[in-house]
């Protein structure tokens, strides 16, 4: 077997590049001689990695290193040969290209009208969980004098929704992706969070006496466990269900839900909850609030069971026969695209026959040909992204900050008027219209993405925004004047907001074609860690030096997460899977 070949981008040759033609050699895939890495060609070369990287990817070679290309590939490249060889530096025109036209010609791409309703029962789920998050930390003031607890404890109903993510997401991000490959990771997902979310609520129910403050803590830390399972199933689903020209724009339906479950806690809770004059009114209160949610989320638990496990339907179209290509650079491999049995049966919120991309195509492939999700693998390959890292701490930074300005808006209108009779009033209808307009900036810039995939562009924007939307916030709220904060408040929820189903689609496409379900837990972590510390440091602060400054420090943060933000790199995955000559693929659609 020959050395790998250069391939002739039409660019003018590198000074860098005779000394690593002569390194190519240690790519040759052969049983003798495995692929080298390009820490080996790094040392041969006497260059830097990131030098060698950069070279292999301008001569045209695949840049995913950490990434072994038989997860890129459909079905598999089944060589004949050592299962040590790294086919990840082989040009990537002569070796993946024919692959992947050759999977155009057999595969078969449809979306399906249920699509909706499977997104509609997601949303609805993640809205009655979310719903619970605020409903304590709005108002602050009659939960500290019903159950005689601080203002830390209370902040601590809404903080131990992102304590519990960190310990719990491993596990669902495992069930989520390990499962998929059974046909049960979506099924689960969504069934376990609507169950926990259920229980969560009826526990709650037992805690309405001014001695349980405990059980509402243990109530709150049920629901969220319940939302780990949801949140971490957007963005599979829409990638599961929806086209390439659709998946954004259904990952911000999908997140519509979590923010408008917030808005309505923002806006119900006040209203419900008065500080009435004695503690057995408030109770009053609190009773019908729980009961109310703990019978909705039960209802909305039994008819996800009813339709989890409603018979399966048949599509003629699902299967297709295995095909076998010839040499390929000088191997013998067999490109095997078998989609399953014709007679196969699955589950309404799992995938659907067909698939709608080919990025979903090769990523069932390979799944279909023995090559299961490493989930430990799978992390360490992300957190050896750099691309993804980066993202992690911008992500988690924003995200981060919008969990901490939706808990400690009730303190922060309670300091400027707090003077005015229905300033609690106030702080929901805040809350309400950051959450709402954030549900469309979601909607906006989900639709932009599907549009131009601009990536980087649409998210650094928005970014940058965020920034000035929290500088304006915080002189608002100094001013004292309604209005402004109302216009402030527009503007950080727009942008804020809208941010994270953009963060989920810029996280799947640095990470492609790594399961959806671990790419997307890994990004809830920082935002959960970061959300805990930014709302502790905010709240002393705000004690310390006063809410604007406390909030010009926050906004200042921002600014890091914009600046790191501008360091990814443009390095489209999955749209690169799902482009290609469309002639060779069959859109039944």
């Amino acid at each position: 077997m020959g050395p790998a070949q250069r391939v002739d981008t039409g660019q003018p040759r590198n000074v860098r590049t005779q000394d690593l033609e002569n390194a190519v050699g240690l790519l040759t895939p052969v049983k003798q001689a495995p692929a080298r890495s390009t820490r080996d060609i790094a040392w041969a070369t006497n260059v830097s990695k990131s030098a060698v990287l950069q070279v292999l990817r301008d001569e045209g070679y695949h840049p995913y290193h950490y990434i072994t290309t038989h997860h890129l590939l459909p079905g598999a490249l089944l060589c004949h040969m050592s299962k040590q060889v790294d086919y990840t530096l082989v040009p990537v025109k002569a070796l993946e290209e024919p692959a992947k036209c050759k999977l155009q010609e057999d595969t078969k791409v449809k979306v399906y009208p249920r699509r909706w309703l499977m997104l509609l029962m997601f949303s609805v789920c993640l809205l009655v969980n979310c719903v619970q998050w605020i409903q304590y930390s709005i108002i602050p003031q009659v939960i500290t004098r019903y159950y005689n607890v601080s203002t830390t404890l209370v902040d601590f109903t809404s903080i131990i929704y992102l304590v519990i993510f960190v310990p719990a997401i491993f596990p669902a991000s495992y069930i989520l992706d390990r499962l998929a490959s059974l046909l049960m990771g979506l099924r689960w997902a969504t069934l376990l969070g609507a169950g926990l979310t259920a229980l969560g609520a009826w526990m709650k129910v037992w805690s309405v006496s001014p001695d349980r403050f405990l059980i509402t803590l243990l109530g709150q830390t049920v629901v969220g466990l319940g939302q780990v399972f949801q949140l971490t199933t957007s963005p599979r689903m829409a990638a599961v269900w929806f086209g390439p020209d659709q998946v954004a724009t259904a990952c911000s339906i999908g997140v519509f839900g979590n923010q408008f479950g917030v808005a309505l806690g923002f806006l119900v809770v006040p209203l419900i909850i008065k500080n009435h004059d004695t503690l057995l009114d408030i109770g009053s209160d609190l009773s019908f609030m729980f009961y109310t949610l703990a019978g909705i989320t039960s209802i909305v638990f039994i008819i996800v069971l009813i339709c989890e496990f409603q018979p399966g339907h048949r599509d003629k179209n699902e299967a297709t026969r295995t095909t076998a290509c010839d040499a390929l650079l000088y191997m013998r491999v067999a490109i095997l695209s078998d989609y399953g049995q014709a007679t196969k049966t699955y589950s309404q919120t799992n995938e659907p026959p067909l698939p709608p991309s080919l990025g979903q195509a090769l990523q069932r492939a390979t799944a279909r040909e023995g090559h299961k999700n490493d989930f430990l693998g799978s992390i360490k390959r992300l957190l050896c992204n750099s691309n993804y890292t980066i993202h992690l701490m911008a992500y988690g930074i924003n995200v981060g900050m919008y969990n901490t300005v939706c808990t400690l808006l009730g303190q922060l209108i309670e300091i400027r008027f707090q003077n005015t009779e229905d300033w609690e009033q106030f702080a929901g209808r805040i809350g309400l219209l950051i959450v709402l307009v954030g549900t469309a900036g979601s909607m906006v810039f989900g639709f932009i993405l599907d549009k131009t995939h601009k990536y980087k562009e649409t998210t650094l924007a928005v970014y940058i925004l965020t920034v000035l939307g929290m500088v304006g916030f915080s002189f608002s709220l100094a001013s004292e004047s309604r209005l402004l904060v109302y216009i402030t408040a527009v503007l950080l929820g727009f942008f804020m907001g809208g941010y994270m189903p953009v963060g989920f689609e810029v996280g799947s496409e640095l990470t492609y074609p790594e399961p959806e379900g671990t790419a997307t837990g890994m990004l809830f972590i920082p935002p959960s860690i970061l959300g805990v510390v930014f709302t502790l440091l905010y709240s002393w602060l705000i004690g310390v030096i006063g809410d604007l400054w406390a909030s010009l420090v926050f906004a200042g943060i921002l600014g890091i997460g914009a600046i790191l933000t501008a360091c990814i790199r443009k390095d489209y995955r999955r749209l690169t899977a799902n482009t290609g000559p469309k002639h060779r693929h069959q859109d039944l659609n």
